[in-house]
């Protein structure tokens, strides 16, 4: 359970949570992200994970910052109902690529 990052073969970071993303996994999902220039692309991968609280809301929105506010560099992959469902409420759905 948590945070595994690899380079894709386009050189774009990649983030698969697995389990619960939440308070517990913050340090090691900045970690993983700032490996990379700013100016690259982010790929957040939640098909092991149905479950988001508050701050993973706040981690997605520092990983949006700090990719230059740049929608097209951060895509939210794989996401399933409950967790689209979180970020429609949240209101955030139109901050991201979504696939």
């Amino acid at each position: 359970m948590g945070i595994r990052e690899e380079k894709a073969p386009d050189g774009s970071c990649v983030i698969k949570i697995e389990g619960k993303f939440d308070i517990n996994v913050q340090a090691e999902f900045r970690q993983a992200y700032e490996k990379y220039p700013r100016t690259g692309k982010f790929v957040v991968d939640l098909k092991d994970s149905d479950y988001l609280d508050s701050s993973a809301l706040g981690m997605l929105l520092q990983l949006r910052e700090y990719a230059e506010n740049r929608k097209e560099r951060v895509i939210l992959r794989n996401c399933g109902k409950r967790v689209k469902d979180i970020l429609s409420v949240a209101k955030l759905c139109p901050l991201f690529t979504m696939e």
